[in-house]
């Protein structure tokens, strides 16, 4: 359902080239005796060598590089029973987008559905029978928190916002109620604002807040429904404390009309 400039300097460098070489003979007469003539120059046992390495390396260093700011996070975005803090259910796409966009950036999945079949119950399907809607026409836009928010109608173009959804992880500046539900909330976090229902999917079930956020629960402790060791079935509620909201919703969804419970 869910749709570097790099600046290249030229370093001259000199090119010192230095030749001085000389030797001396004296040269005296023939019947002068003779003088042995010694090349100063070429004294194979003198240490001519000059040493040119440099009695320390200069440390370059580059300059000092500081880490950007931490990005301060913006408000939790405040989700409602009749839409969510920026904009009400059945406003048009367009504001609807330019609302959360500023605060939630862009879309990261984006999805338009058709529901030509009317099962003449008041619900419009799929082709295939699996999906179903009140509209004929969805859209189905999500952005990167995992809030998705629906879209419904007779045609792609005229639907108008008509509910949201919000799953994901538990998240510091994820969207919350008024009341600071959010993913992740357990009802003995919160005495009172939760109301769990009895029953559910095994280990998965519902609740509802005090301003009528529809929640989806999971335990981690007593399952919301069992086989007895009789096999009968028992519908229970688990303990608070073993509860954690895992799903939030408001207004109109795209249902599945076969599931495993």
């Amino acid at each position: 359902m869910a749709l570097r400039t790099r600046r290249l300097v030229g370093l001259s460098v000199p090119l010192l080239l230095a030749a001085a070489c000389s030797s001396t003979r004296t040269i005296e007469s023939a019947s002068a005796p003779s003088i042995s003539v010694v090349d100063t120059t070429a004294d194979p046992t003198a240490d001519t060598a000059v040493d040119t390495v440099p009695t320390s390396t200069p440390v370059v260093t580059d300059p000092a590089v500081t880490d950007p700011p931490a990005t301060v996070p913006g408000p939790a975005l405040v989700l409602g029973i009749d839409g969510l803090e920026l904009v009400s259910f059945g406003a048009g796409q367009a504001d609807v987008f330019d609302a959360l966009s500023a605060r939630l950036g862009p879309t990261i999945s984006d999805e338009f559905l058709d529901f030509p079949v009317d099962n003449g119950l008041g619900i419009f399907e799929s082709v295939d029978g699996d999906l179903g809607f009140i509209f004929q026409s969805a859209r189905l836009s999500c952005f990167v928190n995992d809030l998705c928010v629906t879209f419904g109608g007779a045609t792609a173009e005229t639907a108008t916002f008509v509910g949201w959804t919000f799953r994901g992880l538990p998240d510091p500046v994820a969207p919350t109620t008024a009341a600071g539900v959010t993913l992740g909330t357990r009802p003995s976090d919160l005495p009172g604002e939760i109301t769990v229902f009895e029953g559910g999917c095994f280990s998965v079930g519902g609740g509802i807040t005090n301003d009528g956020v529809v929640l989806v629960l999971v335990s981690d402790g007593t399952p919301f429904f069992e086989f007895d060791a009789l096999g009968n079935p028992v519908n229970q509620v688990p303990d608070p404390s073993e509860i954690s909201v895992v799903g939030m919703e408001s207004g109109t969804q795209i249902l599945e009309l076969f599931g495993d419970c």
